[in-house]
């Protein structure tokens, strides 16, 4: 079947159910991954807005794009009708929860 998945089919810990040691650990762990992702989607976007600020057009049709996986910055090229446009921040968006 296409959607079986193969492998360990993995579960998330209750915290709560973690020793005190172990529960600070997680949250050290929890801190640094949250950290890290930071750190990886600040190089994505600096890197990219270097490229694009190289190669406004692209190359070839296409565009190279960015993603910092596992401690390495990696590239892929994609048809350039196929990027995606930066969204604006919309102040409006939502639903605004303190209107009566």
């Amino acid at each position: 079947m296409a959607d079986e998945r193969k492998g360990v089919a993995w579960k998330q810990v209750q915290a709560s159910s973690l020793t005190e040691d172990s529960l600070k650990l997680y949250h050290k762990y929890v801190k640094d991954f949250q950290g890290a992702s930071q750190s990886a989607k600040t190089l994505k976007e600096a890197v990219s807005a270097e490229w694009n600020k190289k190669f406004p057009d692209g190359m070839d049709g296409k565009v190279c794009v960015f993603n910092a996986i596992g401690g390495v910055l990696n590239y892929a090229w994609i048809d350039k009708t196929k990027s995606k446009a930066t969204k604006s921040f919309d102040v409006t968006k939502g639903d605004n929860v303190f209107a009566r």
